[in-house]
């Protein structure tokens, strides 16, 4: 059955998709990847039509799943047009052993899942030292102090990682979001 304006098809109907999701059971559905904007490398699929209604939220929700086998956590958002949209990026497409214009196997749920950040024991002491910082970091999403400690951990010299450290944590006192 054709669910979505992209050719995303559901392994599942109206109230039975419906009432599978909000046991946060799998929504499984076959998809086509597609570029967003030529020669741009991001990549998306829609999933199916009425998606939002049984995901139980036209917002952003964050969702775990497979994409033909391959594992991944990610967020879908609304696409306004009754269901949502998943961003795939490189990982996901190497994963998946996909690109634009090929149809996967999706299978996603709800990730009820507490988003969490494993904090290096240097940066955690350079916080607890500037109350600003540390006010401003636990006040920041998820995505940006995954951000913040990626820029930290990829230092290859413990004098840049030490200097980067001394920035992110001037920088979070300030408010200021990595990218």
């Amino acid at each position: 059955m054709l669910l979505g304006a992209v050719g995303a098809r559901a392994y599942g109907t109206g109230t039975v998709l419906q009432e599978a999701m909000m046991k946060n059971a799998q929504l499984r559905f076959r998809a086509r990847l597609y570029a967003a904007m030529e020669g741009k490398n991001w990549t998306f699929l829609d999933l199916p039509e009425n998606s939002s209604q049984a995901l139980g939220s036209r917002a952003r929700v964050a969702v775990a799943g497979t994409m033909n086998g391959h594992p991944f956590k990610s967020s879908v958002m609304p696409t306004g047009r009754g269901n949502h949209s998943l961003m795939v990026n490189r990982q996901m497409r190497e994963g998946a052993r996909a690109s634009a214009g090929d149809e996967v196997d999706v299978a996603i749920a709800r990730d009820t899942a507490p988003r969490t950040v494993k904090v290096p024991a240097d940066l955690a002491k350079a916080l607890r030292a500037s109350a600003e910082a540390q006010a401003n970091w636990k006040a920041f999403s998820t995505s940006h102090r995954k951000e913040y400690v990626a820029w930290i951990e990829d230092a290859k010299k413990s004098e840049t990682r030490a200097a980067r450290i001394r920035k992110a944590v001037a920088m979070i006192a300030a408010g200021k979001k990595q990218r």
